[in-house]
């Protein structure tokens, strides 16, 4: 009975520190996103650097990524 809890009970403490992690790292990545959109000004693109071209791989990888931003 034992080798169960350790798998599937509190104590196994692995799992809970990938959620931790999953966590931290979530919360970082909405700080970066509020910091960029309260502190920039996203602008249109002139019609030359618009392209929608990608790579397929096991992901969609964009070839060229621009963005233009104005400082508030």
């Amino acid at each position: 009975m034992r080798p169960f809890v350790l798998l599937f009970g509190w104590e196994n403490t692995d799992w809970h520190e990938r959620q931790i992690g999953k966590r931290l790292a979530m919360m970082e990545l909405r700080i970066v996103i509020t910091t960029l959109v309260l502190k920039f000004e996203f602008l249109a693109l002139p019609e030359n650097l618009t392209s929608m071209a990608a790579e397929e791989t096991i992901f969609r990888k964009p070839k060229t990524t621009y963005v233009r931003l104005k400082a508030l």
